[in-house]
């Protein structure tokens, strides 16, 4: 017993020591290409190895500073947060799932090496709700809304919920042992920087800690898509030709196996054709009669499609097209998965009828080409006979 009792203190002396070094959070930068172990728990995203029994997990920080029934508070503003341990093999409770069955990317995170929370007494009444924290940072080169996370989780005591970037949502309780876990879908809301991921879970005394993993075979992004559409000019005559471009791209972070393109044609347009430009790697479907369109998008291509057509005396020019993003993929929040074109066209004035009630105008009698010749020779005649009376005044004295 006496043995026992200075293993713990031991523990607890070492505990003590280690929290008051400083220790700066480990903050990884994600990449849709890294190890899916890059947000485990009990795992060196740095090193790309387990992290050792016994030491601090730098990534994944906690606080027990306050009894949180649901989870959905979150920890208070004056919250202290200190990196977690990774517990000594001997202090693992036998009926805890074991990080190598799982994979042997992960392990279980505790706040303190002896895979406590604080000594006893136990219960603690209240209970104690232990915020497990992660943080990552995301680059602008991959839009928040590829990300698509998922963790497998195992707690004890038991699993509250999850706050993402603040954001709570509820989660099973679970459990620690083998089969006993559960799944929590992170669909974020994600942003473009400092990101942080919270764990809220129970505790009411003895072991308590989380387990978190990816699993392997999972992905870490979905490829993000936009679409983009545009005419030539804003205002057109009837019987003109208009020229439409839908550009699709793929930005990344990975290919699309299948995109879909709908396009519904304008009302006010005749004799459409259409034609495709590809880029990057990208290649043009080989059928190009009518939308919709299928075909895959390589990471970093694009598509553009060509739409042609002439121009009625009136009805709508507007365009609108879709694109369906297929397995694994997603659209942009920037653009979503519609785009849309429009342009106006001229009208020709209308000329009204005349008035029934109207006097009827009169036609303007004209000369023919005749009388015409005749008036022109005796206007000049008269201009001649002015001429020699002015020059006979002006020779007498």
């Amino acid at each position: 017993m006496f043995a026992k009792w200075m293993a713990t203190a031991v523990t607890l002396l070492a505990c003590q020591w280690a929290s008051a070094q400083p220790v700066a959070p480990s903050i990884p930068t994600f990449s849709c290409q890294a190890n899916n172990a890059i947000l485990n728990t009990g795992y060196d995203s740095d090193a790309g190895a387990l992290i050792p029994n016994g030491s601090e997990d730098t990534q994944w920080w906690v606080s027990s500073t306050q009894s949180d029934p649901t989870g959905a508070l979150g920890p208070s503003p004056g919250a202290s947060w200190r990196p977690t341990w990774v517990p000594t093999t001997a202090a693992l409770p036998a009926a805890w799932v074991s990080g190598a069955s799982l994979g042997g990317q992960t392990n279980w995170i505790s706040p303190l090496p002896n895979a406590t929370t604080r000594p006893r007494p136990y219960p603690f009444n209240p209970p104690i709700t232990n915020y497990y924290r992660m943080q990552f940072n995301l680059p602008s080169s991959i839009p928040p809304s590829a990300l698509s996370l998922s963790m497998d989780y195992y707690a004890d005591d038991g699993m509250l919920g999850v706050s993402i970037n603040g954001v709570f949502q509820p989660l099973p309780p679970a459990n620690f042992g083998p089969g006993q876990g559960g799944v929590a879908t992170l669909d974020g809301p994600w942003t473009t920087g400092l990101n942080s991921l919270t764990f809220a879970v129970a505790d009411a005394g003895w072991g308590s800690g989380l387990l978190a993993h990816i699993r392997s075979g999972d992905s870490l992004c979905q490829t993000s898509l936009t679409i983009e559409t545009s005419i030539d000019k804003p205002l057109f005559e009837p019987g003109e030709t208009a020229h439409y471009a839908i550009t699709v791209k793929n930005p990344g972070p990975a290919d699309a196996s299948l995109v879909t393109l709908s396009s519904v044609l304008p009302e006010a347009l005749s004799n459409t054709a259409w034609s495709c430009t590809a880029a990057n790697g990208a290649v043009c479907p080989t059928d190009l009669d009518n939308a919709p369109f299928s075909f895959p998008l390589p990471l970093g291509s694009e598509l553009v499609f060509h739409l042609s057509g002439q121009v009625a005396a009136s009805g709508s020019l507007l365009s609108m097209s879709s694109i369906e993003p297929g397995p694994g993929a997603v659209c942009d929040a920037s653009t979503g998965c519609d785009a849309m074109a429009d342009a106006q066209i001229t009208e020709e004035p209308e000329i009204e009828p005349p008035n029934p009630g109207d006097p009827t105008p009169q036609k303007v009698p004209t000369l023919g080409p005749w009388a015409l010749g005749i008036l022109s020779l005796l206007t000049l005649l008269f201009l001649g006979i002015t001429a020699r009376k002015r020059q006979q005044g002006s020779a007498q004295p």
